[in-house]
């Protein structure tokens, strides 16, 4: 698990342009296109991969991310962010999704406060071969192959969106 805990805010924002390698002594592993600044957990096995937890009393995204990806058949972890504040701005995104044929892992925001989303980050960014245009703010999953969504949840005494989404996708056979 990884686990981020602040007493007073988190901010993340920033994005390397350009082509990055996780590991560029290991032949096959993805590329990442244009990678936005966050914190990630990554599955290129069978077993679930680490959950994100997070927890702080205000946390922005502008851009950046939480975000859990699976490559193989192993389930995505799960995120939970348990905070009073959160802003996602300009492509700011909590997310988990399956590239392979594991399923994506479940997304749990809990705010006491307000959540905000709003926004995209312009341009290309992506993840090996999928590759997404001008990303909208938001809270979601995604299944790009065999494996399946999960489960979204928001729990927030208010809620504005302006340009940004909440959803559970699957793009192919899961």
């Amino acid at each position: 698990t990884i686990a981020i805990t602040a007493t007073d805010s988190v901010l993340v924002t920033g994005q390397r342009l350009g082509t990055t390698s996780f590991l560029p002594s290991i032949p096959g592993l993805p590329t990442l296109t244009n990678v936005v600044s966050g914190f990630y957990s990554e599955n290129f096995s069978a077993s679930k991969g680490s959950n994100i937890v997070n927890q702080t009393p205000s946390l922005t995204f502008q851009p950046g991310v939480i975000v859990s990806h699976t490559f193989s058949t192993g389930t995505a972890g799960d995120l939970l962010t348990n905070v009073g504040q959160l802003t996602l701005k300009d492509g700011g995104l909590i997310g988990s999704e399956s590239l392979g044929d594991g399923s994506a892992g479940r997304v749990q925001v809990t705010a006491t406060g307000a959540i905000n989303i709003s926004g995209f980050l312009p341009g290309i960014s992506g993840v090996g071969a999928v590759l997404l245009t001008d990303i909208t703010s938001g809270i979601s999953t995604d299944a790009f192959a065999g494996g399946s969504g999960a489960r979204v949840s928001v729990a927030t005494p208010s809620l504005t969106m302006n340009n940004g989404h909440l959803s559970s996708n699957t793009y192919a056979t899961g």
